[in-house]
């Protein structure tokens, strides 16, 4: 069983590896099209709000550019106070909402440095919805954590996206000082921002004002004259992000109404210090938890504080003393750690041996506490006891395998049973008929009609045979290509009426005259030439889910199928179930023999096949349907034995036509339909039509006609679905820091469509 779970383990090793090999990751970079600058110009106004500016100028193709303005985080913690809630991962940061939403775009020949940010120009109109290629109008979607707007500018118009938006309660105004704490974009795209800058106004000059910058680049703010302060940045990579963080006065914000009601002042300078010295903040910390586990252990001397305080004590390299003291401190506690620790052995060992139901998880969580411990005479002792543990629940579980096993074979026997029932009940559907033949068509249903009743499905021919019915109704005529002797044209035939057409019908006649073929005429030489292109594939992929569509709406009104197949589903549910129980039980049988465990396998891999395929082929027919489907069988082995009959015993010759378009229908040999040909042509009363037919009827043109019109139909649903299919990424730069710190509020960025 051991070398059985290894081969399982390098199999699916080997699975997982050719899966990542076979599908990589799509990193590679978008090749001359990148953010060319992203330049925002912001103001904190006096009721704390916070106006920005920003101008886009991108490179390469595009139709146009979406923003995403992040305002509120919907996981932050609540703000309580705590030196931690300055890290901005609290809703203190969050904003109330994005109002004053503007859309302008700039010509690029009037844009030459940051001051021209202003030189703004048309000015886009509000629109529900607009499409690629669209120019000068925007859509808004409101969420409740964000904005997202989508600009229409093509790139030929060669002009700069321009926005303005003010954020509503961005500062938060703390009982000494005031600060701004905004993330300002993220590179939400594949594509570099080549230059970035941001510069933020104060309402006021503030001679005691500071910044700091969390982001991807290690750029440091610039307090260019006590009311401005820049930030800027090259080369921004794809999930990078650019955040400020402005302490300022807070009468500058007299207005503001977001309060923290704490002091924030050496919170903020305590918090950027101590992420500019991670080596301080990680020794920091070690103490801390080693304050916190040695206070547990005083309150619960357990072997389990022992152990943490002991492996967080390691972590002290840098001061002996305090090493040893934390010792001292630890080892006081041994003695009553070993009590309680051999006390608790003892009654986990007694409970798991009373439990007349303990598990292998009991066992291994037993060992493990016995581990955790320091006595090596007691861990030996009672080593030896879980040994005792572990044969009592071997032996249960082979108990176990073997009354398991018995209700897998009873499962397998039951199910197996219903399918011989089920055989049994097919063979009488196929003979519900009595007789061996049934020389006339035991229904006037259309081909495609005859078709599904044998299959209970949409057939590869489904499509062809419907042609072949309209021909010899004269709705199509077939007509030889006088310029190449072996090509076939379909003609429309305007006289005969299509008042009577079904809608399946119709929809054929749409799909071969008006889509394929022109001027009412289809070539097959030219269907086999047809070239599937974006503009044609829609079309054609609509009109053969509408033909499919009108043939089971007809089916339906037939009644030849049970509306609802819920037994044998649940039948094939049952066959799944089982198959999967029996597989996990496989992993656990505890079987040493490989062979047995490959027989084991095997043989349930081949019994659920053969069960699903042979509840597959129960069609759950209504009566009427079995009936017609018995007949239309008997009609098959007459149209299989049609050389053996005398003339004088076969229906009219001018029927003939139909025999050929029933032999395609019921898939009948190749042998059927050359001596209905050689009937015909030995038949003085056969006419020219007749002849044509007869001749394209043969086998190698059935099967090509039928090829061409396949590979159309798929070639249409591959470019369809090409076409339709976009990539669509999405990157959080929340999962991303290539520089410490937090990204306080705000958030979301730029990207192209």
């Amino acid at each position: 069983m051991k070398k059985f779970i290894f081969i399982s383990i390098i199999i699916a090793i080997l699975i997982l590896l050719v899966y990542i090999i076979s599908f990589p990751k799509d990193t590679t970079p978008v090749t001359n099209e990148d953010q060319k600058l992203l330049y925002q110009d912001a103001t904190i106004n006096k009721d704390g709000s916070l106006k920005i500016k920003e101008v886009l100028w991108l490179t390469g193709d595009y139709n146009g550019a979406s923003r995403k303005i992040m305002f509120k985080n919907s996981s932050a913690y609540k703000f309580t106070g705590a030196y931690s809630n300055f890290s901005g991962d609290t809703d203190i940061y969050d904003s109330t909402g994005i109002i004053g939403l503007k859309v302008f775009d700039i010509s690029q020949s009037n844009f030459n440095t940051f001051d021209d940010i202003n030189n703004i120009e048309k000015e886009y109109k509000l629109v529900n919805s607009a499409s690629k290629g669209d120019y000068g109008v925007y859509t808004l979607d409101q969420k409740n954590d964000s904005l997202n707007v989508s600009i229409y500018c093509p790139a030929n118009k060669e002009k700069l996206f321009y926005i303005e938006y003010t954020v509503n309660d961005a500062i938060v105004v703390h009982n000494d000082i005031a600060e701004l704490y905004w993330c300002f974009v993220e590179n939400l795209s594949l594509e570099k921002i080549l230059n970035y800058k941001l510069i933020v106004h104060l309402p006021q000059e503030d001679n005691s004002v500071m910044a700091w910058h969390h982001g991807s680049t290690l750029n440091n703010p610039n307090i260019i004259d006590n009311k401005t302060v820049s930030l800027e940045s090259s080369n921004i990579e794809p999930r990078g992000f650019e955040t400020l963080r402005i302490m300022f006065d807070k009468t500058l914000v007299p207005q503001a109404k977001k309060f923290s009601n704490v002091n924030g002042r050496e919170n903020i300078l305590k918090y950027e210090n101590d992420i500019s010295t991670n080596f301080i903040e990680q020794r920091i910390d070690i103490e801390n938890n080693l304050n916190e586990i040695v206070f547990h252990l005083e309150t619960e001397p357990s072997i389990y504080y022992f152990n943490e305080a002991i492996k967080e004590l390691n972590k002290i390299t840098w001061d002996d003393t305090l090493k040893q003291n934390y010792l001292e401190k630890i080892n006081s506690y041994k003695d009553i750690i070993r009590q309680n620790w051999e006390s608790y052995i003892k009654s986990k060992y007694n409970t798991t041996k009373n439990d007349a139901y303990f598990s292998q998880s009991d066992i291994d969580s037993l060992k493990k506490n016995i581990d955790e411990g320091f006595d090596s005479d007691f861990k030996l002792e009672y080593y030896a006891k879980c040994d005792e543990l572990q044969k009592i629940l071997d032996e249960r579980n082979v108990i176990f395998r073997q009354s398991f096993l018995k209700i897998i074979i009873i499962g397998y026997f039951i199910l197996g049973s219903i399918c011989v029932l089920k055989i049994v009940k097919l063979f009488f559907e196929k003979h519900n008929y009595y007789k061996k033949y049934y020389r006339d068509f035991p229904s006037d249903d259309k081909a495609y009609i005859v078709d599904y009743l044998m299959h209970k499905k949409i057939t590869s021919k489904t499509f062809f045979v419907t042609i072949l019915d309209m021909i010899i109704n004269k709705q199509i005529l077939l007509e030889r290509n006088p310029k190449i002797k072996s090509d076939y044209v379909f003609v429309l035939n305007d006289e005969k009426t299509t008042s009577f057409n079904t809608g399946t019908e119709n929809t054929v006649i749409t799909i071969l005259f008006s889509i394929l073929g022109k001027n009412k005429k289809c070539s097959m030489n030219k269907l086999k030439k047809f070239n599937v292109n974006t503009s044609n594939a829609t079309k054609l992929s609509k009109h053969f889910q509408i033909f499919e569509h009108c043939i089971t709406k007809e089916i339906e009104k037939k009644e030849y199928f049970k509306k609802s197949n819920r037994l044998n589903n649940i039948l094939k549910l049952l066959v799944v179930i089982l198959f999967i129980v029996s597989f996990i039980f496989g992993f656990f049988s505890n079987e040493s023999n490989y062979v047995n465990i490959l027989i084991y396998y095997f043989g349930i891999v081949i019994l659920s096949f053969i069960y699903i395929y042979i509840l597959s082929l129960d069609k759950c027919r209504t009566k009427k349907g079995i009936i017609e489907y018995s007949k239309w069988l008997a009609h098959k082995r007459f149209l299989k034995d049609f050389g053996t009959f005398d003339e004088k015993d076969l229906p009219d010759i001018v029927l003939w036509e139909k025999y050929y378009v029933t032999a395609v229908t019921l898939g009948c040999s190749n042998n059927a339909l050359d001596k209905m040909k050689i009937r015909i042509e030995n038949n003085p009363k056969f006419d020219k039509t007749m002849l044509l037919f007869s001749q394209c009827m043969q086998y190698q043109n059935i099967k090509t006609f039928e090829n061409v019109f396949n590979t159309i139909k798929y070639n249409a649903n591959k470019e369809t679905y090409r076409s339709s299919s976009s990539r669509k990424r999405d990157y959080s730069s929340n999962n991303y820091h290539s520089s410490p710190g937090g990204t306080g509020g705000g958030g979301g960025g730029w990207s192209r469509f």
